[in-house]
């Protein structure tokens, strides 16, 4: 009789077509639709979830859905798909996201091998908006170059833990650009999970362990010493971009680190090019405080000329170092294009603290910021104010300043760029990104990190940044300068950065 006349429920069939409601149960009767029966039916959103099955039945990532509710996760997108994106952008794993929603007394995510699945959906569809994210910059940066496809570029790496003794490490090139914006990333490994994971399967199942060899992508891709690790994939992305993108990178702002232009002029990228090193400023203008501060140190008991220590209330205080930091670092971003300007200013720094009535010497400040070049220039008679700092102090500090100072130094920075797009700062709570994580999330944004700490920052390549910084004003020695945001967000960080 089926299917014009099928049987109702509690009737006897013997296959499912027997049934109106479609379903015949172990007993051979005509069932009625639940959420375990394997079908999708009585307004479900997916077979046996959502719908009228929610909340005790809710669909996993992936699954269709009508409404949040529908989902574990709580997010129905446009497509009506359960999504799971969050947490994957996020930087946490299965088992991240079980804690946190544990500690919000929150329903558990999806099942892991769920989100397993969604992360690797994901990862196609990012990993092509990374390559057309990175491809639209260095287009951008041509233009900016005037059509030349000779780039000069910035680079980086992170670690995932401390003391260059991590497995995984991120490495990323950015533009210099007045927007700049990453052209290339690359991440090393030196074990595979997956591979270790599968070791227990090689003399338990060894036909389940050769399918596992023959589909399984490793990530293993670098053998040697995890401090090697940055200078090697830096070379690897100089060695691509011919391939890549038809350019050539003849110029690269490091951090202070001699090991990778060395590494680049001794396994040259080019046959015909010999790579300039650049100083990232931001590295540079530290060098200041931390010479300061080393003087400091060494010297804290030594009775000056004078009588008195050398750092005490009214002297060299901490204070007084990070603003001889800050000063440099003026001078340095405002005439980092003309060596003779730059040497001026920075000298300025010092001769204007050494000045006295009866020897000045304010020649080379800006008459903008001094009163006693406006007092002289206007025919007035001007006497300097108690000095901040007493010259045996500063007489300490001068042979800093004559090598930082000096031209063949400052040299190093004429051109300089800064490594804003890789550097993270300080005050940074993004902590123990997972490299793996990561990944998915530095494909589709740009990658700000700080050194060996594991902290993975991410700024997307947009097209609209605004470039304003809030002025502030800083009095000093009865002079008052205007110093922007970036002239004071580097706090004292102890140590070298040579």
């Amino acid at each position: 009789c089926t299917p014009i006349r099928t049987c109702e429920i509690g009737q006897h069939c013997n296959v499912s077509t027997d049934c109106t409601s479609g379903i015949c149960n172990s007993s051979n009767q005509c069932d009625g639709p639940s959420c375990s029966d394997g079908i999708l039916n009585q307004g479900e959103a997916d077979v046996d979830c959502g719908g009228p099955c929610a909340p005790g039945k809710t669909c996993e990532i992936g699954q269709h859905c009508n409404i949040s509710t529908d989902c574990t996760s709580g997010t129905c997108n446009s497509s009506n798909q359960c999504d799971g994106i969050g947490g994957a952008l996020c930087g946490l794993a299965h088992h991240g996201i079980m804690k946190l929603l544990g500690a919000l007394n929150l329903p558990p995510p999806t099942q892991e091998h769920k989100y397993s699945e969604t992360q690797e959906f994901i990862l196609n569809y990012i990993e092509k908006g990374q390559e057309q994210s990175m491809i639209a910059a260095v287009k951008e940066a041509v233009v900016e170059a005037g059509g030349a496809r000779e780039l000069t570029v910035s680079g980086d790496g992170a670690w995932l833990t401390r003391g260059h003794s991590s497995v995984h490490e991120i490495s990323a090139l950015c533009s210099t650009t007045k927007r700049p914006k990453v052209l290339d990333t690359i991440w090393s490994y030196k074990k595979c999970a997956k591979c270790q994971g599968a070791e227990s399967l090689r003399h338990v199942n060894p036909a389940l362990f050769k399918t596992f060899q023959e589909n399984h992508e490793c990530q293993l891709n670098y053998i040697g010493s995890s401090r090697g690790m940055e200078k090697e994939m830096i070379h690897e992305m100089f060695c691509r971009s011919l391939s890549k993108y038809n350019t050539t990178y003849i110029s690269y702002i490091g951090d202070g680190d001699a090991k990778i232009h060395k590494y680049l002029m001794d396994n040259p990228p080019y046959s015909d090019i010999n790579i300039k090193k650049l100083e990232d400023t931001n590295h540079f203008e530290k060098r200041m405080l931390n010479r300061i501060m080393k003087v400091k140190r060494e010297n804290k008991n030594m009775i000056l000329s004078d009588g008195k220590r050398f750092s005490s209330k009214g002297r060299m205080t901490d204070t007084q170092a990070i603003k001889f930091k800050i000063y440099f670092a003026k001078a340095i971003r405002e005439s980092k294009t003309d060596l003779n300007k730059l040497y001026q200013k920075s000298w300025a720094i010092f001769k204007h603290h050494y000045s006295t009535d009866g020897e000045p010497m304010h020649d080379w400040y800006d008459p903008q910021w001094c009163k006693y070049r406006r007092a002289t220039s206007a025919g007035q008679q001007i006497k300097h104010s108690k000095a901040p700092i007493p010259q045996p102090c500063l007489d300490m500090i001068k042979p800093l300043f004559e090598e930082l100072c000096s031209h063949t130094s400052l040299a190093r920075v004429i051109d300089g760029g800064k490594l804003d797009m890789l550097r993270l700062s300080s005050a940074s709570t993004i902590k123990k990104r997972h490299i793996k994580r990561a990944k998915i999330t530095a494909a589709v944004t740009n990658t700000a990190s700080s050194e060996s700490d594991g902290d993975i920052l991410c700024i997307a390549n947009e097209e609209n940044v605004d470039d304003i910084v809030n002025d502030v004003t800083l009095e000093l020695n009865d002079i008052t300068l205007e110093l922007s945001q970036d002239d004071i967000t580097d706090a004292y960080e102890a140590g070298g950065d040579d």
